[in-house]
């Protein structure tokens, strides 16, 4: 193979340098050769025998081709004082480590890449040792991020006078394994990883006040038998093998000490359905002798909780007007679907026109139900009065909008099937469940955290020794975007972002780029554009699906295995036993 040549030919490669320390040293090298050897008309070049590699950057000198000259070493990069003994590492191989921090993506990604564009790539020890040093310095920064996003918010109910009240709060848990995943290998539970979160919900941004990151793997510990923390050397772990990785109300309740130990008080904390980071949290402020915060349900959660109980429910076969059975069920899900997509819309615009008053807004959602029903049977009378997401009108009607039905869908409602789906209804809409979301909150900022945390932390690929710090990066991006966190955590390790270069102008372009996705994400026409879409998709499936009962039919269809195997077919058609080639006899 071309590598294993025995000649060097290193000019043919490319170096990493910092593009002012290269100009004076070929300045100074010059004067030095000229002073040196006056009559030598050689050329000076790169010293590539010689050469020294720190990580990313180099130690270069020149020679002569004419004359023996040979000029010191020059460090091509600038360094960064650590305050610790050994040679002074470079800034381009701390930044690195912090830009991988904020990807998926690891050393060994990143000598892959360096090697594919014709760059020596450092050795994965070096690269794997910065990077152990770097995330010491993240995890300490980010812990003080946390500090100031919690005396902001301290500030800013001064502000509003109701310090006593304190502010209400979501929280949620985010594991690096599904809870399936570890079949037939362990009989622990098969997260090994996980990252409690709590979110503000008194300001419109939301930041992140409290982490928690919990870590049951260490490299070191696997090779001793898995006794963490006991052993010599560093340990990555924080928890026991033994451990309930689970226990979310131990999780929340370790993420919001700092904030009641700052003097913050919690009046509420909205959840997923379970509930769990809630007990945690109640039982955080019961032992610093704080009165409990009142446990909210997520809105969000309890659509799709909603969706999936109207799937589940057993209507009436004359419910649906379609002849088979599979056309039902189909028909049904698009009905759970929108049903679920109508009731968050009926109370959404019911909260904004009560201003969150409760007795308000129970008394005029107590109709709502009854006319969603009579609006599915074809009979918009009610909607005019008691609807506020349907006009009641021929030409605009709720099911003319809806994505999921079609114009002229009507349902055949039973005494039973009326009393299910009312039911169904008021999984959402009950006078009962009104109470637990009168604040019309949710754990959006907590699921977007567990999406940036998924750009750090990506399942596919584990960080024993880096999960902390990766995690702690994930929390700071989510707080300042991608771009001002990779800056304020450059400046933080020793190596800032020089001002007015293309770099700086290049991460102030991300950052801007990012603010006006989510401003545009919000826009009233961009929430149109994505119900238009999803009507556009379920109308193409549609038209593709109407001659799945013809013979040629050449639609689309849903991927089934079994059909390339003449053994399902035949095992479930036997009399396709006599066409199939595979259970043939021999003829004797």
């Amino acid at each position: 193979m071309f590598f294993f040549h025995i000649f060097r030919n290193e000019t043919d490669t490319y170096r990493i340098v910092h593009s002012q320390r290269v100009q004076d040293m070929w300045n100074e090298v010059f004067r030095d050769h000229q002073n040196s050897h006056p009559d030598c008309d050689g050329k000076l070049q790169w010293d590539t025998l010689g050469e020294r590699q720190r990580g990313l950057c180099w130690q270069e000198r020149t020679v002569c081709s004419g004359c023996n000259f040979k000029s010191k070493y020059y460090k091509l990069y600038k360094e960064v004082d650590t305050g610790k003994p050994g040679p002074k590492p470079a800034s381009a191989n701390i930044g690195a480590e912090v830009g991988l921090m904020h990807t998926r993506s690891g050393n060994t990604a990143l000598r892959d890449v360096f090697l594919a564009a014709g760059l020596p790539a450092p050795s994965l020890k070096s690269m794997n040792k910065m990077s152990n040093n770097v995330g010491q310095q993240i995890i300490y920064t980010n812990d003080r991020d946390l500090k100031r996003q919690r005396n902001k918010i301290k500030e800013v109910i001064s502000l509003r006078d109701d310090l006593g009240a304190g502010i209400p709060v979501e929280s949620d848990c985010s594991y690096n394994n599904a809870a399936y995943s570890g079949v037939g290998k362990t009989p622990f539970q098969p997260a090994t990883q996980v990252v409690c979160t709590v979110s503000e919900n008194a300001t419109s941004d939301k930041a992140i006040i409290g982490m928690t990151a919990m870590n049951k793997l260490c490299p070191i510990g696997a090779r001793k038998g898995y006794n963490c923390p006991k052993h010599d050397g560093h340990c990555a772990s924080n928890l026991k093998m033994n451990r309930t990785i689970g226990d979310e109300s131990q999780w929340a309740h370790d993420a919001v000490l700092n904030l009641l130990d700052e003097g913050v008080k919690i009046s509420h904390i909205t959840t997923d359905t379970d509930g769990k980071a809630g007990k945690g949290v109640q039982k955080a402020c019961e032992s610093r002798g704080l009165p409990q915060p009142e446990s909210l349900l997520d809105s969000r959660h309890l659509s799709g909780n909603q969706r999936k109980k109207i799937r589940q429910q057993e209507f009436s076969e004359g419910m649906f007007a379609v002849d088979t059975k599979a056309e039902a069920d189909k028909l049904q899900g698009r009905f759970a679907n929108d049903v679920a997509k109508r009731c968050q819309f009926e109370y959404g615009i019911c909260y904004s026109e009560c201003a969150g008053e409760l007795n308000v807004l129970k008394r005029k959602i107590w109709h709502v139900p009854a006319a969603m029903t009579k609006c599915y049977q074809g009979n918009h009378s009610d909607c005019r009065k008691r609807s506020f997401a349907c006009a009641g009108k021929k030409r605009n009607n709720w099911l003319r909008k809806s994505p999921y039905l079609s114009k002229k869908f009507a349902i055949s409602c039973t005494e039973q099937d009326h009393s299910k789906l009312i039911e169904c209804i008021n999984f959402k809409l009950g006078q009962n469940i009104l109470e637990q979301t009168r604040l019309n909150t949710n754990s959006q900022k907590s699921e977007a955290t567990v999406r940036s945390l998924r750009r750090s932390l990506p399942k596919p690929v584990t960080y024993a020794r880096n999960f902390e710090a990766r995690a702690n990066t994930a929390i700071h991006s989510v707080n300042h975007g991608t771009a001002e966190s990779i800056t304020r955590l450059c400046h933080s390790v020793g190596c800032p972002v020089a001002q007015g270069t293309r770099v700086a102008r290049g991460l102030l372009g991300r950052q801007k780029g990012d603010a006006q996705r989510k401003r545009y994400q919000k826009l009233a026409k961009t929430k149109r554009k994505r119900i238009m879409k999803t009507r556009k998709m379920y109308k193409l499936y549609d038209k593709l699906h109407m001659n799945d009962q013809k013979k040629n039919d050449t639609s689309y269809k849903k991927y089934d295995p079994q059909s390339e195997h003449s053994y399902f077919e035949s095992r479930s058609n036997p009399k396709a036993l006599r066409h199939d080639h595979t259970y043939r006899e021999r003829p004797l």
